[in-house]
C-alpha cells in the first residue's frame, strides 16, 4: 500500500508477556488471544465464512490431500492433522487474497471484506493493547 513504519514504531505483541504466557498454551493467532483477553474480532466471521465455502470444494480438498502427505511425512503429523492444516491455510489464503484482489480492483473501497477485515484487526490490536496495559 505505499506505507513505511518505521521498526522503532513498531511493537511486536507476541513478544509481550501475556501472550508469551498464551503462546505456551497454543500457538499465537490474534483471534486467539483477544478472545482469551476479552477482545471482540467479530470482523474475522466474514472472512472466515468465505474459506469455509473454499474448503467444501473438491479442488481445494485435493490440494489439501496432496500437500498432507508431504507435511505428513516432514513434519511427522497423522496424515489427517496434515489434511486439516493444509486445507485451513490453502482455503484461508485463497479467502484473503482474492478479498485483497477485490479490494484492489474497487479502487480501495471500504466496503469491500478485504478492508472491514484489516481495519478490524488494527482495531483488534488496539484494543488488545489497551487490554493488556501498553
Amino acid at each position: 500500500m505505499g506505507i513505511e513504519i518505521p521498526e522503532s514504531n513498531t511493537f511486536d505483541l507476541s513478544q509481550t508477556q501475556r501472550v508469551a504466557e498464551l503462546n505456551k498454551i497454543k500457538k499465537f493467532r490474534l483471534e486467539d488471544v483477544c478472545t482469551e483477553c476479552g477482545v471482540e474480532t467479530k470482523h474475522k466471521r466474514k472472512m472466515n465464512e468465505k474459506a469455509e465455502e473454499y474448503k467444501a470444494r473438491q479442488d481445494f480438498k485435493d490440494q489439501a490431500r496432496a500437500k498432507a502427505k508431504d507435511l505428513a511425512k516432514n513434519r511427522g503429523w497423522t496424515l489427517d492433522f496434515a489434511y486439516r492444516y493444509a486445507l485451513d491455510k490453502i482455503a484461508g489464503g485463497t479467502a484473503i487474497i482474492n478479498a485483497y484482489q477485490e479490494f484492489v480492483r474497487s479502487g480501495g473501497q471500504k466496503s469491500t471484506l478485504f478492508y472491514e477485515y484489516a481495519v478490524g484487526d488494527v482495531i483488534s490490536e488496539y484494543n488488545l493493547l489497551k487490554v493488556l496495559g501498553y
